[in-house]
């Protein structure tokens, strides 16, 4: 039986693949429609959102408008004093989907 590093060496010599491309090969992609950008993993709907310049992440001190939650969560720190907890409960599954269906259409 081969061991790992024997399949990695066959596959760069016969097959002129390298082996961080063969660990990607059977991840599945998710290739956005509108710009044509290959996802392996997770990012896929907040990258769409950018498409449509939503940002459905707002502080509710200020009211400024973030794509990303992490990204409201380091801004809310530069408010003073306690803030209330954060509640909301967005779809961004459900928003990129509204916006690649209006994308699709003619």
């Amino acid at each position: 039986m081969l061991k790992q590093h024997q399949v990695q060496a066959h596959q760069v010599q016969a097959h002129q693949v390298h082996s961080d491309t063969a660990a990607r090969m059977h991840k599945p992609r998710t290739i956005c429609p509108i710009c044509k950008k290959v996802f392996v993993s997770s990012g896929f709907y907040h990258h769409v959102l950018t498409h449509a310049e939503i940002r459905p992440y707002n502080c509710d001190n200020c009211g400024e408008a973030f794509t990303q939650r992490s990204s409201l969560f380091r801004h809310r720190k530069i408010h003073p004093g306690p803030l209330p907890p954060y509640t909301s409960q967005i779809s961004i599954a459900g928003l990129a989907k509204i916006v690649l269906q209006k994308h699709s259409k003619p």
